[in-house]
Formats: C-alpha cells, structure tokens, sequence
C-alpha cells in the first residue's frame, strides 16, 4: 500500500514524549524514596518486619507501578500509531479521535475553529485544552484535542491558510 500524500500532517510532538518521560522519572524517583523512607530505618541501619511499613510499600509500588505502566502504554501506543493526529490532502480534512482516522471533504467544511476550554478538577486544579473545530452543514461537528502536537493553534492557521484559504478560520487569535 502506497503511503498517503498529504499537504501537512502533524503527529504527537517532543513535547508529549517528554512530558510523560519526566512523570515516569518523577514517579519512579518518588517510589525509590518511598521505599527508601518506608522500608529501611536509616537511623539504625536495620529492616523492619512485615508490619504496617512493608504493607504501605506493597500498595505504594501497585499504583506508582500502575501509573508508570500507564504511561508507557501511552507512549509506545501513539509512538507507534501511523495515523496523523491532524493532516490535510488535496480533497480532505483528515484527522484521528480515539484511534479512529476520520475524514471530510473540504468543500464540506463551512468554517474551522479554535476552542480554547479550562477543566477543573476535584481538588480545583485548572487545566487548559486546546481544541479545533470543523464545522459542516451536515454535522457531526468534531472537537480534536491538539495538546500532543508541538505546533499551536498560529502554526496551524498559517498552514490551513496557506493549502485552503478558502475556509474561513476563527478563534485563532482571540
């Protein structure tokens, strides 16, 4: 099978490789003084017996381990993905949301926007996503999460203006 042309296509960037390599380290230098804290009393020299600290250790090393685990599915999951998570060709808009690649023709699209949308969560942390839109008269209307690209949302109008300036573009800058 002959590999697709595409006009412009974006894959999940360095920033998402490493953001998530840094969390892996972070969690696995939190449990290694865990254990070290927990496990071993340093004062003495000495290994507990299998009481409370051994038990608190076991359900630590489950969900650091668990988390990592995560993490790294995470990574080899979309490192290995040949689906662009954005990209254009001559005749279509074509993007991936949950695995899924999903294609529209351009002469369908009537505009495409830029979301910018704050989440909160349950202890009030704020977290921003950032999302564009393709909007068609015959629907469904589409929110693609651009948060793993290293381009922004200047880069992708500038190159969406550039292959379709026909399309109107909004949000971009506000």
């Amino acid at each position: 099978m002959e590999k697709e042309k595409y006009q412009f296509e974006y894959y999940a960037g360095s920033k998402f490789y490493f953001t998530n390599l840094m969390f892996i380290l972070v969690m696995f230098g939190f449990g290694i003084v865990a254990f070290i804290s927990i496990y071993m009393d340093i004062d003495k020299g000495i290994e507990h017996d299998l009481s409370h600290s051994t038990l608190m250790i076991i359900f630590l090393a489950a969900i650091f381990g668990g988390i990592i685990l995560y993490l790294i599915k995470n990574i080899f999951k979309e490192k290995e993905s040949k689906l662009p998570i954005l990209a254009g060709t001559k005749d279509e808009f074509v993007f991936r949301i949950d695995d899924e690649q999903i294609r529209i023709p351009w002469k369908d699209i009537q505009r495409i926007s830029y979301k910018k949308r704050s989440e909160y969560s349950s202890e009030g942390h704020r977290s921003v996503k950032h999302y564009i839109c393709p909007y068609t008269q015959a629907g469904p209307d589409y929110e693609i999460l651009i948060d793993k690209l290293d381009e922004d949302q200047y880069d992708i109008y500038d190159v969406l203006n550039k292959y379709h300036p026909e399309i109107l573009l909004s949000g971009f800058f506000d």
